[in-house]
């Protein structure tokens, strides 16, 4: 063969070789860059969802502790100090909603990756709702009782001592449920700022390890 012709085609062979073998390693950079970029973006978006569950969970603590402190110091004193069977004679005034943060991020507590922080939550709020209808009904009883004395005293009927003393019996025995459910609550937002607190160190340390 004409030697000219066989380097011809040597160097042809040696062109397409070195074409295939050049495309084959711009294609694996090309998957390791995708890759790589794929990585990234996970841990960005991880990054991104774990701060704003960390927000979320800074928001609830902020209310919920600011809420218990307010309650604790007007009546905290009163209730620890209450007798078993003593009524809690304080009308407590109460016309709005007090857990707005909670309920504005409720659609983001299923992504708390903690499930105990997160029913320590549901827990919580629950039993902070179910403190402020005893207040509620407690200020019912407490208005039931003023009325018939005032009726009494105005009428100066003795017929009304009756309805008296099973109202105060009422308030007497409320008395002590709204005590117990001072204390549970107590422990309860003790509980959960403590929980929330170990939950948002522990995401920042995660976070810090995600973020370049």
């Amino acid at each position: 063969m004409d030697p000219n012709i066989l380097a011809a085609i040597i160097g042809g062979a040696s062109g397409v070789v070195g074409g295939v073998v050049g495309g084959v390693i711009a294609a694996r950079a090309t998957q390791k860059s995708t890759r790589e970029a794929n990585a990234h973006a996970l841990q960005m978006q991880h990054a991104a969802q774990s701060a704003t569950v960390r927000g979320v969970l800074l928001g609830i603590r902020a209310e919920i502790v600011t809420l218990w402190d307010i309650y604790a110091a007007e009546f905290g004193v009163v209730l620890e100090e209450l007798s078993d069977g003593e009524a809690f004679w304080y009308h407590y005034p109460l016309h709005q909603n007090y857990f707005s943060v909670y309920e504005s991020n409720a659609p983001l507590l299923g992504q708390i990756p903690d499930d105990s922080i997160r029913n320590a939550i549901v827990t919580t709020y629950l039993k902070g709702r179910g403190l402020i209808d005893s207040h509620l009904y407690n200020n019912q009883l407490l208005e039931k009782h003023g009325a018939l004395q005032r009726v009494r005293d105005e009428t100066g009927s003795a017929k009304y001592a009756e309805q008296i003393d099973a109202s105060l019996a009422n308030l007497n025995e409320y008395g002590t449920f709204i005590k117990q459910s001072y204390f549970e609550m107590k422990v309860l937002v003790s509980d959960l700022t403590e929980r929330i607190d170990a939950g948002v160190r522990l995401m920042e340390g995660q976070t810090n390890k995600l973020l370049p």
